[in-house]
């Protein structure tokens, strides 16, 4: 159990990730064990996701979040967080997904954030259970990315 950022880092380099990454498997099968003992008991869940690259089964990653988009009722019962650590991460790719911008998801359960700006991975979490989460940028996306959020402001104002 992470209780504070600073152990993050520690988890990270204790188990580094291999040179290919497939989440699909283990994340499908998370998945579908919150549906069938933790949903019907009314229980949410927070998958978090470290990486320090892009996903090989980035096709089956992000039809795994669009699954569970349709077994849900609120964005709030159900959260996927992916952590990035390095250079490698392309991060606007994972913003775009962060925040919806091709309007492929039913609900914002996906998020995405760098290790480094992560104080307090509690916070993180709280941050998300906003009722809009499409605005709940963090302060690097805000100073880094000003036109990804107009962009994301823009389209929530239709």
């Amino acid at each position: 159990m992470i209780n504070d950022a600073s152990q993050v880092w520690k988890l990270f380099v204790k188990n580094k990730p291999k040179t290919k990454t497939f989440v699909s498997p283990t994340l499908n099968h998370c998945v579908n064990t919150y549906l069938t003992e933790g949903k019907p008991k009314g229980k949410g869940a927070f998958f978090i996701i470290y990486t320090d690259g892009q996903f090989d089964d980035e096709e089956g990653f992000v039809q795994c979040i669009s699954s569970a988009c349709t077994k849900i009722e609120d964005h709030k019962d159900i959260k996927f967080f992916v952590l990035g650590l390095g250079k490698d991460i392309d991060i606007e790719h994972f913003l775009a997904l962060d925040f919806n911008v091709n309007q492929t998801m039913k609900f914002n359960i996906f998020v995405f954030d760098l290790v480094n700006e992560v104080d307090d991975i509690i916070e993180l979490l709280k941050r998300q259970l906003t009722d809009d989460p499409y605005l709940a940028f963090p302060d690097w996306v805000r100073i880094r990315h000003p036109d990804l959020v107009e962009k994301v402001i823009k389209g929530n104002r239709k």
